[in-house]
């Protein structure tokens, strides 16, 4: 074992980070999302292939101003 592996595993332990979906919501309650946030994450999903928008989506398209 050379010193980048054993530096990558030390890593690896120290950073466990959830993906957002697998955290709980801090706000308690969502807002629905707008007709323009909604147009926005259906063209992203066709974009991509999707016939219809994910959470990926939806998520992207309430971050956009």
């Amino acid at each position: 074992m050379d010193a980048y592996e054993k530096s990558s595993e030390s890593m690896e332990s120290m950073v466990k980070k959830k993906a957002f979906w697998d955290t709980k919501n801090p706000k308690k309650k969502s807002a629905s999302l707008t007709a323009d946030q909604k147009a926005k994450a259906k063209a992203r999903a066709k974009a991509a292939g999707r016939p219809y928008p994910n959470l990926v989506d939806n998520a992207w398209a309430s971050k956009q101003k």
